[in-house]
């Protein structure tokens, strides 16, 4: 490696689609760099295993829209109207309208791909936002500046910046390179994502069926497809995915009911992801702060991981336009240290809400299941708390 170092005011690591939302929201007044493993002409195609669909909540989509991406992903997006909370073989059931919370739509439920795309397009039309390809393998912050090394196919340039932000993910090279520990817990689960195709249209609603081998969540896509995600214990997910088409349809069917009439596989094609909780001990140090599962990765029974990524991003990028209103330094000790205490908060809530539903819903003894369906009865017939939970999980609270 040789030769001056680029210098950017922001260099964010990982260019999915946290990194590429903090990027679009990043005023125009800073210049931004965007390291990413397959680089700006990547295609964002589909992964093996189907659709990989993402559950937008409504504050996310708003987020998207001032972004300026929302217009480039609404055509793919699909509403979650009706949400009908269940548990299998147990009395107690909720349901929640949009209506009732004053907005068009609970949340949205849009294919993986189609996000990065619409993100993508949107970075190519700012002029501030650079994308490079690469890794980024080492930091050197010197108090002043961060010197940041990034490697792609077989070579290496150096980049220099007041704020290194990681976006890369769990296994987030940033938040290792910066000294940042965590803590760690495997559920024991896998999730295991399919799309099935419903005999009856689904109209909106989207369902959360807790039964007694894990969650079944199912998200509508097009107007008979939906989108499956079913916890299982690690064993039986890695049975479920030996099984053939006709089998696993009806083992969902046998779990799920017949709300949507006959439920089939809609593609061949399964996966299954390990469920585990990774959490960032700090959320900044030094001139690097962290986002999205670089901060944190949480299990998806509430469908709130990416949502608060999201929250993330755009807390961070209101501090970016303060210091480019005010022609500050970005990556000042003290203004990353109010995004630490401004995103504690929401953390705190979206976590303990979690692992509520973690533990509160995977015991099969006989007392919690009494336990939880009255819960879910008392849900169904207190609105004014219904509406609450729902504008908490929206993101709007």
């Amino acid at each position: 490696m040789s030769g001056p170092a680029r210098a950017f005011d922001v260099v964010i690591a990982g260019g999915g689609p946290v990194g590429a939302a903090l990027a679009a929201l990043a005023p125009a007044g800073l210049r931004i760099a965007v390291v990413e493993p397959r680089g700006p002409d990547r295609d964002g195609g589909a992964p093996a295993g189907g659709e990989r669909a993402i559950a937008l909540a409504e504050g996310s989509r708003r987020i998207l829209e001032e972004a300026g991406a929302w217009r480039l992903l609404a055509p793919q997006a699909a509403p979650i109207r009706f949400i009908h909370v269940s548990q299998r073989g147990r009395p107690g059931i909720t349901r929640l309208g949009c209506d009732e919370c004053g907005v068009e739509a609970l949340g949205w439920v849009v294919p993986g791909p189609a996000l990065e795309r619409a993100l993508a397009a949107r970075l190519g039309e700012l002029g501030h936002v650079e994308r490079i390809a690469g890794h980024v393998r080492a930091l050197a912050d010197d108090g002043a500046c961060v010197r940041v090394r990034v490697e792609h196919g077989g070579g290496a340039r150096e980049l220099e910046a007041a704020l290194v932000v990681g976006a890369d993910g769990t296994a987030s090279r940033v938040r290792e390179a910066a000294g940042i520990g965590v803590e760690r817990w495997d559920y024991g689960q896998d999730a295991v994502l399919a799309t099935l195709e419903t005999a009856r249209p689904h109209e909106g609603w989207a369902y959360e069926r807790f039964t007694d081998e894990g969650p079944m969540a199912l998200l509508p896509l097009g107007p008979r497809r939906m989108a499956l995600v079913w916890t299982l214990p690690r064993r039986r997910a890695a049975a479920a995915l030996r099984l053939a088409g006709g089998e696993f349809a009806a083992r969902v069917q046998e779990r799920f009911g017949w709300r949507l009439g006959r439920l089939r596989l809609a593609e061949p094609g399964r996966a299954r992801h390990p469920l585990r909780m990774v959490r960032a001990r700090e959320a900044v140090r030094g001139r690097v702060a962290l986002v999205g599962n670089a901060m944190r990765t949480l299990h998806p029974v509430a469908g709130q991981g990416f949502n608060l990524g999201l929250r993330d991003a755009r807390s961070l990028a209101r501090l970016l336009e303060e210091a480019a209103w005010d022609g500050a330094d970005p990556g000042a000790p003290e203004r990353l240290a109010a995004y630490a205490r401004r995103r504690a908060r929401d953390q705190r809530r979206v976590l303990t809400f979690t692992e509520l539903l973690v533990r509160g819903f995977a015991s099969p003894l006989a007392p919690v299941a009494w336990a939880r369906g009255l819960a879910l009865v008392l849900l169904e017939l207190a609105p004014p708390a219904r509406r609450a939970l729902a504008r908490a999980a929206m993101g709007l609270a």
